[in-house]
């Protein structure tokens, strides 16, 4: 007697032999369309991942020319600042010469005038603002109305 012939999970099956490869063939079919359905939800997941990491890449690389551009904004304005100041410092000792060469050229100093009595201590006073008024200085440059430097004596 012939024994009966054993499916795929494990039953005994009724079936003749000769279906057998038929079986087979389907079963192969169905993992391999299961396989395929798989496959093709893993891509479509992956793919939106990628759009959002370059999303997130897009966004980054924007932060980063915003940020370079206020970097290179403020590098401009540091190297202007600088040369204001210079032109500043330059101004400020052009003003520090002239005092001093008035004051060598007879311009009595505070000092001198506070020591002096009598009754021209309020000419030489006069005398001595004007001189120190008559700095010039070519106009926009803070240093009073004209172009003159104005004094705080």
């Amino acid at each position: 007697m012939e024994k009966p012939p054993i499916d795929i999970d494990g039953y005994l099956s009724s079936r003749r032999r000769g279906h057998t490869p038929f079986a087979l063939a389907s079963l192969v079919q169905l993992l391999t369309a299961c396989m395929s359905v798989i496959i093709i939800v893993l891509v479509i997941q992956e793919g939106a991942r990628l759009r959002e990491r370059v999303a997130v890449q897009s966004r980054d690389i924007e932060e980063l020319s915003a940020l370079k551009s206020v970097v290179s904004d403020y590098q401009r304005e540091v190297v202007a600042m600088k040369a204001q100041r210079e032109v500043e410092v330059t101004f400020t000792r052009e003003r520090l010469q002239a005092l001093e060469a008035k004051i060598q050229d007879g311009a009595p100093t505070q000092g001198h005038i506070n020591q002096q009595s009598g009754p021209g201590k309020s000419l030489v006073g006069h005398r001595a603002k004007r001189a120190v008024n008559s700095v010039t200085w070519p106009a926009g440059y803070g240093y009073g109305a004209g172009g003159k430097y104005e004094s705080c004596l």
